[in-house]
């Protein structure tokens, strides 16, 4: 995978991997999507409506974790840290949903695309798309 590829959806994946540990329980309630099938090569197979799916709620993540930054970096205690990191979990989380993904989907998709440049071409096109 190129350099720009990898960088664009590792800094979405970081997003969420901040808020993943704390945030499971919010997704059993979920329908789970199904892990990906294995294609003929034993690439995974993804349909195109989770790829559209990936790759916004990638940018949505991104844009959160752009302006939740600011408002981190400048609490005074701990406290205000912890309640302000809870409310961006909180929007973290409802943009996967919105989404229709799940944390666990979205790693899968993570971990394919890092495995497969076609894919992670096919994810980076959709974000430009959807960005234009």
């Amino acid at each position: 995978m190129t350099y720009s590829i990898q960088r664009k959806i590792a800094a979405s994946m970081i997003a969420v991997a901040a808020f993943s540990m704390s945030s499971t329980a919010v997704f059993a309630q979920q329908t789970q999507v199904p892990p990906p099938s294995s294609g003929a090569q034993g690439s995974p197979t993804i349909d195109q409506d989770v790829i559209d799916n990936f790759a916004e709620a990638s940018i949505e993540i991104q844009q959160i974790m752009v302006k939740w930054e600011p408002r981190i970096s400048g609490a005074q205690t701990e406290a205000q840290v912890d309640t302000l990191r809870e409310d961006q979990r909180e929007e973290l989380v409802a943009a996967l949903q919105a989404n229709d993904l799940d944390i666990s989907t979205y790693n899968r998709i993570y971990q394919a695309a890092s495995n497969d440049p076609a894919l992670a071409q096919r994810i980076l096109q959709r974000q430009e798309r959807l960005q234009q």
